[in-house]
């Protein structure tokens, strides 16, 4: 027999360590509730007996338990989506672009906050500013906000597709 070890949270939210032997029979159910809820085994007992508590919890009597366990069951599997390789692809592809964007996006943010506190700190110990510092940071900003519209509108257009495909 093999022993699974499960992490369950205690009622006063610690958790403790439950040791549980199966046969090869139980490991083989075990296996399918997995496959079913996701998960490794430990998650796969931990979403099994949740669902058997709440149902067990909720239903009127025994012969409402299959109906209601059964519902609970597959309200938890994962969705499963059946697409064209090429068109998961170009959105793949289409998704790291809208990564790499925002990246480049935070990227700039964080040199004008950065330009920003330095001005600060110049202006803070009684330096005087240069304007032509303050409308540098100014244009940066309007050109970043410029970009990140058409990022937004470019998103859209990407939701849209996915929406399709999916």
């Amino acid at each position: 027999m093999d022993g699974t070890k499960i992490t369950a949270p205690h009622a006063d939210g610690e958790q403790a360590v439950v040791a549980v032997r199966m046969d090869a029979t139980q490991l083989s159910a075990l296996s399918e509730i997995q496959r079913h809820l996701g998960g490794n085994r430990s998650d796969a007992v931990r979403n099994a007996v949740e669902i058997v508590a709440k149902t067990l919890s909720d239903a009127a009597g025994l012969e409402t338990l299959d109906r209601v366990l059964g519902n609970r069951i597959a309200a938890r599997r994962p969705v499963i989506v059946n697409v064209d390789r090429t068109s998961a692809n170009e959105v793949r592809r289409a998704l790291d672009g809208v990564a790499s964007g925002y990246a480049e996006q935070t990227i700039a943010l964080q040199q004008v906050g950065n330009d920003w506190n330095l001005l600060t700190k110049l202006a803070a110990a009684g330096m005087s500013i240069d304007t032509n510092a303050l409308r540098a940071i100014e244009r940066r900003l309007a050109e970043i906000s410029s970009t990140m519209s058409r990022q937004a509108r470019s998103d859209a257009k990407l939701a849209t597709k996915v929406a399709s495909v999916f």
